[in-house]
């Protein structure tokens, strides 16, 4: 290229070069492709209900809260592993800015006996957790898994 001399002489001071935050170049393969590498923090939580949950006045619960500040994606699985047909659990995501003050996240799935119920959050907040309550008067054996990826 004419009257680039910098870009004739001396390509490689032309060339774009991206740093990390150590001050030192990003890794490359053997393709010169920048390498991508993630820090990927997995969560798998595992909660049953204490104990079989029967319908009525003040039956609702909800699962320990998760901080999933640090997370880019995370789900809830409510599986119901009732032994009656007639166990019918209905579950919902909540969020929550400080852990004391909480939000629907989703809305309320119906899990009947043998099947799982998975939600995703709609909002980003701090803190997770799921709102469960029998759907009749059969008492509900549920299993809750939390997963998530930084």
């Amino acid at each position: 290229m004419p009257n680039f001399k910098i870009i004739q002489d001396q390509p490689d001071e032309a060339r774009v070069k991206v740093y990390g935050s150590n001050n030192a170049a990003l890794l490359q393969d053997a393709e010169n492709k920048l390498v991508v590498t993630s820090s990927l923090a997995i969560t798998d939580v595992t909660y049953t209900t204490p104990a079989s949950v029967a319908g009525g006045a003040g039956s609702a619960l909800t699962t320990p809260a998760q901080n999933v500040l640090a997370l880019s994606e995370w789900s809830w699985i409510a599986y119901n592993t009732s032994e009656v047909a007639t166990a019918l659990a209905e579950v919902k995501m909540q969020g929550s800015p400080d852990g004391s003050v909480w939000t629907d996240n989703s809305s309320y799935v119906t899990v009947t006996q043998n099947t799982i119920a998975t939600m995703v959050p709609s909002r980003f907040l701090k803190y997770s957790r799921v709102y469960y309550s029998p759907a009749g008067s059969t008492a509900v054996s549920l299993s809750f898994f939390f997963q998530g990826q930084g």
